[in-house]
């Protein structure tokens, strides 16, 4: 049990930095996207007194012979001088505009390198956290070998017949039947009640239960979590089923008591295996190490799917 929580603590503090870190990385993106419209606003001003410059500078040094000996009437003449004296105000402006432009870049730049800094700073204590729980992972995988070994075997005959199945229901109604021929075991987990469960990564909904798709509603809710995330059990239960499984790619179900079961798909790798009892925020798995890429978390009860938002409690979406 001790073992147990600080595995949860540090995927806690793990998640927490992860948020530390998307935020950093949205700040330093904002700060580049900001100092690149700064340099380019620089470039238009120097466009903008380049296109003058050349008559301001003839206009500087022959005046006379512009303005006066040029071979014009009178009154285009007069009405060069006024052109005359409005570029020369014109261009005063334009070099002030200038080097305002050039001052406003370079504060840009130097607080778009503090936000690299601080994304530094925050993705070096992140790998040291990682490296932190990779760790007690590889400790745990010990520790697991002291779980019963009837309800692992019975919990790995489940999950080979829910492997046969072709849908998400089959495999859970496969399972429950399983379990039911099995030697009596204490149920896996105590149930859910309203917001009772964790969010199992930090991240956003892209698409929540209920929304429309191709086939009819959203069974689940979909998330977008950044690449590598640590991901962990929603629930106190245990671990029914871990493997790829049709198009769902890397898919995990967990029991967690009193008929509900939680499903995730879209998972990178796997930390905990078939017939591991977990602790709700245990970490279980990691998302895929590319892009930011989306997972997909359904709630289901005896079998059916159920909106999962009411179980989850409200610290955000992840």
């Amino acid at each position: 049990a001790a073992l147990a929580e600080a595995r949860i603590a540090a995927a806690a503090a793990l998640r927490r930095t992860e948020a530390d870190a998307t935020d950093a990385a949205d700040r330093a993106r904002a700060a580049d996207q900001a100092e690149q419209a700064a340099r380019e606003a620089l470039a238009r001003h120097r466009a903008a007194i380049a296109a003058i410059l050349p008559a301001a500078l003839r206009l500087a040094l022959y005046p006379d012979e512009t303005l006066i000996a040029a071979p014009v009437p009178p009154d285009q003449a007069l009405a060069g001088l006024a052109v005359a004296q409005s570029l020369g105000a014109r261009l005063a402006q334009q070099i002030a505009a200038l080097r305002a432009a050039r001052e406003a870049a370079e504060t840009l730049r130097r607080a778009a390198g503090r936000e690299h800094a601080a994304l530094a700073q925050v993705e070096a204590r992140e790998t040291a956290e990682q490296q932190a729980l990779d760790r007690q992972l590889t400790s745990a995988a010990s520790e697991a070998k002291t779980e019963s070994a009837a309800a692992k075997a019975a919990a790995e005959a489940a999950a080979r017949l829910a492997g046969e199945a072709t849908t998400i229901r089959d495999a859970i109604a496969a399972m429950d039947q399983a379990a039911a021929r099995a030697t009596p075991e204490p149920a896996p987990g105590p149930g859910l009640v309203p917001a009772g469960a964790r969010w199992p990564v930090e991240g956003r909904i892209v698409k929540p239960f209920g929304a429309p798709e191709e086939d009819g509603a959203a069974t689940g809710i979909t998330l977008a979590a950044a690449p590598g995330a640590v991901v962990t059990s929603p629930c106190h239960g245990r671990i029914a089923f871990a493997a790829p499984f049709r198009s769902y790619g890397n898919l995990m179900i967990l029991a967690c008591g009193n008929g509900y079961d939680f499903v995730l798909s879209g998972l990178g790798r796997f930390d905990a295996g078939v017939g591991r009892t977990v602790r709700a925020g245990e970490p279980v798995a990691r998302m895929a190490g590319a892009a930011e890429s989306p997972l997909y978390l359904e709630l289901r009860r005896r079998g059916e799917p159920v909106d999962p938002m009411p179980f989850l409690n409200a610290r955000g979406s992840g």
